[in-house]
């Protein structure tokens, strides 16, 4: 039994370690067949990195590795010869799986990427407030006491600042501005708060960097 233990420890511990070190992507998408994709890397450059990836009998695999999350893209060739958006999502060191019962992008699915789950997750959150502030605002409107747009967006902007305060010791935490759906509404003020919140290593990543800039430009 003690065997036992220290191999599931060591194993464990090995596998601990790839995620960490790397990313393995595993791809099954209906309707791919034997083809090739397009893949676009928005990895801080100022144009995006390119690389194609095979793909057979519908699945692909590819792997590397990644200083810090970011942003990618994977496009399909159509019949004309065109490219067409298969997904996006953001690329870690993890585990990464994409499938999906068709080629229509709302069918593909991606796990694995934890920024990518927290900013899928703040977005779903972002939109349903969005919503209801909408439905508050019409209702205000019958009785002629519609609110400003600055109130309501100030739910939102709190939001996104919880969220980056939640993962600010993280690239996330920098990610996540310049990603949401207000980014051209915030203010300089909000900015600033936004960026003094982060934590060295957001500050000093690429996205920590285009918020300050933001900061500089609104």
């Amino acid at each position: 039994m003690r065997f036992i233990l220290i191999l599931i420890v060591l194993l464990t511990s090995s596998l601990t370690g790839f995620t960490q070190s790397g990313y393995e992507i595993f791809g099954k998408v209906s309707g791919l067949g034997d083809t090739s994709l397009l893949v676009l890397h928005f990895n801080g450059n100022e144009y995006p990195e390119l690389d194609t990836i095979l793909t057979q009998n519908d699945q692909f695999h590819f792997s590397g590795s990644v200083k810090a999350p970011y942003f990618i893209q994977l496009l399909r060739y159509t019949s004309e010869g065109q490219t067409k958006k298969l997904t996006e999502f953001i690329l870690e060191n993890s585990a990464i799986t994409i499938s999906g019962s068709s080629l229509d992008y709302e069918d593909i699915q991606v796990s694995g990427s934890e920024s990518d789950l927290i900013l899928k997750e703040y977005l779903e959150k972002d939109g349903e407030l969005k919503s209801r502030l909408l439905s508050h605002s019409e209702e205000k409107s019958i009785v002629d006491q519609s609110p400003t747009a600055a109130n309501r967006l100030a739910p939102r902007v709190q939001l996104l600042k919880e969220y980056v305060r939640k993962y600010s010791d993280t690239v996330v935490g920098s990610l996540l501005p310049n990603f949401c759906h207000i980014e051209n509404e915030l203010s300089q003020s909000d900015y600033d708060e936004i960026y003094t919140s982060l934590g060295d290593e957001a500050q000093n990543s690429y996205y920590g960097q285009l918020i300050k800039e933001k900061s500089k430009n609104q």
